[in-house]
C-alpha cells in the first residue's frame, strides 16, 4: 500500500491492522499483527509495501532524508512494541528530546539485534535534528554494528546512508562519501527502490557542494525519476528542491526559482514545514542573486520563524546567517554583524564547524568595516560673547 495525501482520500483501514489517513488528519495507527503502519503528522510519511518507512527530514542548506529502518519493531515484545509506537509519533510532532528518552527505555525489552538496532537508529535521527551531531553518529554506529551481527543488509544499508548525512554536515565530506556509496550499493543490491532514491540524492547534494555541478544534477535527477516512478510526492518535492539549488550554482536563477516554486507548492499541499522552512530559505538564495532583496528577505524572515517554529538550530543559525548577508548588501554592517553573532553562537553550540568558519570570517571582515568607517564629529562649540 502505497499513501499518497495530495489524493485527499478519507481515512481507511488496510491490511491486517495497518491504518492510512487523508486530509490533514493526525492519526495514532494500532499495533499491527502484519501490516504496514502509517501513524503520520500532516502525511509526512509514505510507507511501502514492506512495511519500511521513511521520515522526511530537511536541515542545513538541502534537503537529506534519513532512513528509518524499523524492521522488528513492531514484532517486538508488547512494552517494546508500544514505547516504539509512542517514540515515532513524538519524533512526528517535533518533540525529538521526549522521543529519545522513550525509545531509550525500549531498550529493556528488545529482544534481537535487529530491534536494538532500529532503536538507535531512531534514536540518532532525534539527536541529529537537534544538531547533537557526535552523539548521533555514536548512535549510528551502534546500530550498523548490531545490524552487521544480525546479518540484516537493509539495515545496515539504513545506518550507512545515515552516517554519510552526518559526516556530511560535520564537514568531512570524504566519509560521507564512502557511506553513501555503500548504501547505494547494498541498497540496490537488496532492490529498495525508494532508500535507492534517497541515496542517490544525498549524493548529489554532496556533489554540489564539492563543485561538480553536472554530476549532482545527474544523481538527483536520477533519484527524481525513481521517485515518480514509486509515486513518492514527498520524495520528488526533496529532489525538485535539490535540482533548484543545483541550477542556483549555476546561476540559472530562472530554472532555479522555477523548480524551488514547484518543491514548495508540493512540501505545502504536504505539510512539511520542516522542508518549507528550507526551500524558502533558498528561494530566498535565488531572488538574492536576482537583486530582489525585499523578496529575498520575505524569504529568509518566513523560514526564519518556521525553523524557530520546529526548533530546528541549524536551519535558525542558516536564516540567521542569510538575513546577516542581506543586511551586508544594503550596506546595514551594523545589523549585519548582530545577525552573524547571532547565527555564530548557535553554531558554537551546536558544533557546526563549517558554518562556524564562515561565519567567523565574515564577522572578521565586516568588523575590520566598522573599523575602518571614520566616526562623526560633533559640530565645534563656540564661547557665547
Amino acid at each position: 500500500m502505497v499513501w499518497n495525501k495530495l489524493r485527499g482520500r478519507p481515512t481507511v483501514e488496510a491490511d491486517r491492522g495497518a491504518v492510512a489517513a487523508g486530509g490533514n488528519q493526525t492519526i495514532n495507527a494500532p499495533v499491527a499483527t502484519g501490516g504496514s503502519i502509517i501513524a503520520t503528522d500532516q502525511g509526512t510519511a509514505i510507507v511501502t509495501e514492506s512495511g519500511g518507512q521513511t521520515i522526511v527530514v530537511s536541515e542545513g542548506a538541502n534537503v537529506n532524508v534519513y532512513n528509518v529502518y524499523t524492521d522488528g519493531l513492531i514484532d517486538a515484545p508488547i512494552p517494546a512494541r508500544q514505547r516504539f509506537l509512542r517514540g515515532q509519533q513524538l519524533q512526528k510532532s517535533n518533540c525529538h528530546e521526549d522521543a529519545i528518552n522513550e525509545l531509550r527505555a525500549a531498550f529493556d525489552d528488545a529482544a534481537t539485534d535487529s530491534q536494538r538496532g532500529a532503536l538507535h537508529l531512531l534514536i540518532g535521527i532525534s539527536e541529529s535534528v537537534l544538531s547533537q551531531f557526535e552523539d548521533a553518529e555514536s548512535s549510528f554506529r551502534r546500530s550498523l554494528s548490531l545490524f552487521e551481527a544480525a546479518g540484516d543488509s537493509e539495515g545496515m544499508a539504513a545506518a550507512s546512508g545515515n552516517l554519510g548525512i552526518i559526516f556530511t554536515k560535520r564537514g568531512d565530506l570524504g566519509q560521507a562519501e564512502h557511506y553513501y556509496t555503500e548504501a547505494l550499493q547494498m541498497d540496490h543490491a537488496i532492490g529498495n527502490r525508494r532508500a535507492e532514491a534517497e541515496d542517490m540524492g544525498n549524493l548529489g547534494i554532496l556533489l554540489r557542494r564539492r563543485g561538480a555541478l553536472q554530476e549532482a544534477a545527474g544523481y538527483i535527477e536520477g533519484a527524481l525519476k525513481a521517485f515518480e516512478e514509486i509515486r513518492d510526492i514527498a520524495g520528488q518535492a526533496r529532489a525538485l528542491g535539490n535540482l533548484a539549488n543545483v541550477y542556483l550554482d549555476s546561476a540559472d536563477l530562472d530554472n532555479a526559482r522555477t523548480y524551488g516554486h514547484k518543491a514548495l507548492t508540493l512540501l505545502r499541499e504536504l505539510g512539511d514545514r520542516r522542508g518549507e522552512g528550507l526551500v524558502l530559505g533558498n528561494l530566498g538564495n535565488v531572488y538574492r542573486n536576482a537583486g530582489n532583496m525585499d523578496r529575498a528577505e520575505e524569504c529568509y524572515t518566513q523560514a526564519l520563524a518556521i525553523h524557530r517554529e520546529i526548533k530546528d538550530l541549524l536551519g535558525e543559525g542558516d536564516m540567521l546567517g542569510n538575513l546577516g548577508l542581506l543586511c551586508a548588501d544594503r550596506g546595514d554592517v551594523q545589523n549585519a554583524v548582530t545577525r552573524f553573532r547571532q547565527a555564530y553562537d548557535i553554531f558554537y553550540m551546536i558544533g557546526a564547524r563549517e558554518e562556524l568558519e564562515q561565519t567567523t570570517l565574515l564577522l572578521q571582515q565586516l568588523e575590520r568595516q566598522q573599523e575602518r568607517k571614520p566616526r562623526k564629529r560633533g559640530k565645534k562649540q563656540h564661547p557665547e560673547g
